[in-house]
């Protein structure tokens, strides 16, 4: 799986796109979601840290620290009240003129994400060790206190879908033209 890239934005773009593709995977989103609802986590730093977990990319734990505290600023400051805003809208503003407002505000939550992505991979592409699996996304998860069975579970439906676009992709390069 190629999703390198020859920099950091390249490095971001392909990511996310991987990131969205592995999240719209059956499941995965509502797993997700649970998440993030139960446990606080940022459902977007754990896709772009299983994405370089499966690139055998790991940082020294000092490193991590800074990069997890990096995110953190950001969700706090940018994304979490931006998510709080379209869930309190959700069901009590109706009109036609709430909704595109809901709507956009949702546009400007994942804008926000996919820009805390961006700012990571900079991170990310300058601490990174490359060698064998890492295995940073239940690092993360174990960091928020999600409890090992729940992990399992969560990392188990995350390599699934990652397989199935892997696999999907590989009938599709063996297609013929």
């Amino acid at each position: 799986m190629d999703g390198i890239g020859r920099n950091s934005e390249d490095f971001a773009e392909l990511a996310w796109t991987r990131m969205c593709a592995v999240y719209a995977e059956p499941g995965l989103a509502n797993a997700c979601i649970d998440l993030q609802d139960a446990y606080d986590v940022d459902v977007s730093l754990l896709l772009l840290l299983d994405h370089a977990d499966r690139l055998g990319f790991g940082m020294s734990a000092p490193d991590f620290a800074a990069f997890l505290k990096a995110s953190a600023m950001w969700q706090g400051d940018v994304v979490a009240p931006l998510r709080a805003i379209r869930r309190d809208m959700k069901g009590r503003y109706g009109s036609a003129e709430e909704l595109a407002l809901r709507e956009a505000v949702k546009g400007l939550e994942l804008q926000a994400e996919r820009i805390e992505v961006r700012r990571l991979s900079g991170l990310l592409m300058q601490s990174k060790i490359t060698g064998e699996a890492a295995q940073m996304s239940d690092a993360y998860l174990e960091q928020h206190s999600v409890p090992a069975d729940e992990r399992t579970r969560v990392m188990a439906l995350l390599n699934a879908a990652a397989d199935r676009l892997d696999q999907a992709r590989t009938n599709m390069e063996g297609r013929p033209a």
